[in-house]
């Protein structure tokens, strides 16, 4: 067993990665994702977010409504995507999932930090999916990489050198096309599934203090217990992934950003010269 003072610092460590990491992630992807696609509804219309994040808004939708459905939650309306054509109809929303639960059952309750923040991890999914069957060359490679390193100690000392392993394979003709593929399907997935509404962070934010007391407690015991060296095994693992899935996604999101700063940008200085 652990002393109680080593205990602690062990438990406050762990629950450090597991709250920072996500919810730096869940806050920054919201933001820039937020801002591309109000860009995209104010130059090209509001079907335009539909074109350019539709798989996302699938992927976004229906891991709420899975993680809904895992909690117990009585589902009494969804769409998991709206589609262009209908967009008129409704009240801007792209895709929604409305459901109920019971304030008295505490199952259900935590699962409202799971459910608001379902997309987050059903995006990191997608993507280590798509990155797996479509530049599995970087897949291969981040995965050998994390084999080197066992711990979460070593990936704090090694992590530029964990990065310095990824390679993105030899540029065939064919790797080429499914770089290609990888790289639309990214996009796709990351600007219409990683942005999370003020209904998503509100519901969220309702029961997250519930459910990291609890987390806390189960941490505390299990480390007191002996069992800090196989908790760290696996959130290393699950550190490292969400970490590259998370990188690859802020990359992504810069990228579309920037690419339509730069198309609006050139839209509005030739537009303005013709006239």
């Amino acid at each position: 067993m652990q002393d109680l003072s080593s205990t602690i610092i062990i438990t406050l460590t762990y629950l450090f990665l597991v709250l920072a990491i996500p919810v730096g992630a869940v806050f920054g992807l919201t933001y820039i994702n937020r801002h591309t696609k109000q860009l995209l509804a104010n130059y090209f219309g509001e079907q335009s977010q539909i074109y350019c994040g539709g798989l996302g808004i699938i992927i976004h939708e229906l891991s709420h409504f899975l993680i809904a459905l895992l909690f117990g939650h009585q589902i009494t309306s969804f769409k998991l995507l709206i589609m262009p054509w209908n967009l008129n109809e409704e009240d801007g929303s792209l895709g929604y999932v409305n459901h109920s639960w019971d304030n008295n059952s505490l199952y259900q309750s935590i699962g409202n930090v799971f459910i608001g923040t379902a997309p987050i991890w059903g995006c990191t999914g997608a993507l280590i999916l798509t990155t797996k069957y479509f530049a599995n060359s970087l897949y291969q490679s981040f995965t050998s990489a994390i084999e080197s390193y066992g711990t979460i100690s070593s990936l704090k000392l090694n992590v530029l050198q964990l990065f310095t392993h990824l390679t993105l394979g030899p540029f065939t003709f064919q790797n080429i096309i499914m770089l290609l593929i990888w790289g639309i399907l990214s996009v796709n997935i990351t600007v219409g599934g990683f942005d999370l509404s003020n209904a998503d962070l509100k519901s969220s934010f309702s029961s997250f203090i519930l459910t990291y007391a609890i987390l806390t407690v189960i941490l505390f015991i299990l480390v007191y217990c002996g069992f800090s060296m196989l908790i760290s095994y696996w959130l290393y693992r699950g550190c490292a992934w969400f970490s590259l899935i998370m990188l690859i996604s802020f990359l992504w999101s810069l990228f579309s950003n920037l690419i339509l700063r730069l198309i609006l940008f050139i839209q509005e200085k030739f537009g303005s010269e013709d006239i």
